[in-house]
């Protein structure tokens, strides 16, 4: 690990602990534990079994964001942000050695994009939408974890000696574009499920959503 990025590490761990103890005041730590341990358990399985693999980047991506568009609506911005960065632990089952500093910078950038973007929804919710279904606050909030989320992985790879490719942040982001408008609608989905039908009907419309996307995978990894 070269010295850039053991300083560009380092400032986003302290970003991550000052914001997770600001939240924490500024929010509060009230929380409903059954949806907070509905959306961890869920988030976890997503990330775990809904990888897209990027051929630009070499880099799997999950598709966390439509899960967390229905946190963002439900959670204050710390909760969010914690749900953000523990649903997205990949359980890996591969022989490999524990990395202890990549391990803590996903969770704190996973952490930063949702806390920020469970914010920015709260404040332009009554301000875009009022209290009709928050179209217009849902794409704000989903572009700011997109932007932040994907931003300090592309600083952190481009830092690191043995990266992938060196991208173009156009590229990359153009690249990764198309996760972030698939996203948008299946999270309007999945929160309109949980809005008007609760749990059960949200776990069964992500069964459905996921295995069609995965059936669709692997037919276009058939004709390519």
């Amino acid at each position: 690990m070269n010295k850039k990025l053991k300083i560009y590490l380092a400032i986003i761990y302290s970003i991550f602990l000052i914001t997770l103890i600001v939240f924490a005041f500024k929010f509060g730590l009230k929380v409903d534990l059954i949806n907070l341990l509905f959306f961890s358990i869920i988030g976890l399985l997503i990330s775990n079994f809904s990888m897209f693999f990027n051929s630009m980047t070499e880099i799997s991506t999950s598709m966390n964001l439509p899960i967390l568009i229905t946190v963002f609506f439900l959670f204050n911005p710390f909760w969010a942000g914690l749900i953000s960065a523990i649903g997205t632990v990949a359980v890996k089952f591969k022989k490999k050695q524990f990395v202890w500093y990549k391990f803590v910078f996903n969770r704190a950038d996973f952490f930063l994009a949702g806390a920020f973007a469970a914010w920015i929804f709260k404040i332009s919710r009554f301000h875009l939408d009022g209290n009709s279904f928050p179209f217009l606050s849902v794409l704000l909030a989903s572009i700011v974890y997109f932007l932040i989320n994907n931003l300090l992985v592309y600083i952190v790879i481009n830092l690191a000696d043995n990266d992938v490719n060196q991208l173009s942040l156009l590229n990359y982001f153009r690249e990764l574009s198309k996760n972030l408008i698939v996203s948008y609608f299946l999270g309007l989905i999945l929160l309109a499920s949980f809005i008007y039908f609760g749990r059960i009907f949200f776990s069964l419309i992500i069964i459905l959503l996921f295995t069609q996307l995965s059936a669709l995978e692997i037919i276009n990894d058939f004709l390519i």
